[in-house]
């Protein structure tokens, strides 16, 4: 079955399943197949190509392996010059 995009204002409004939407709808409204192609509500169109939008402001993108690493190795380092001379400590490794 196939999945078309309703396109408002270049963003996908909604997805609907079918085998065809001609003739359902409004013949103002408009919709692109997107069988296959991962397209999710609130996707940007532009020219026949998607994209996710992207994230709202203020929001960071997720950290990468490497960084968090980094920041692991940071809080262990800084929870060592704490932890007093001969005091059993609880190690984290990363």
């Amino acid at each position: 079955m196939k999945v078309y995009a309703r396109i408002e204002n270049g963003v996908v409004a909604e997805l609907i399943e079918g085998d065809d939407v001609a003739g359902r709808f409004h013949p103002s409204l408009r919709f692109v197949d997107v069988s296959g192609l991962g397209v999710l509500v609130g996707w940007l169109e532009a020219d026949g190509r998607f994209v996710a939008p992207p994230p709202p402001s203020g929001q960071l993108p997720a950290p990468d392996l490497a960084s968090l690493q980094a920041e692991l190795a940071l809080l262990a380092a800084k929870i060592a010059a704490m932890t007093p001379p001969g005091a059993a400590s609880s190690q984290v490794s990363g």
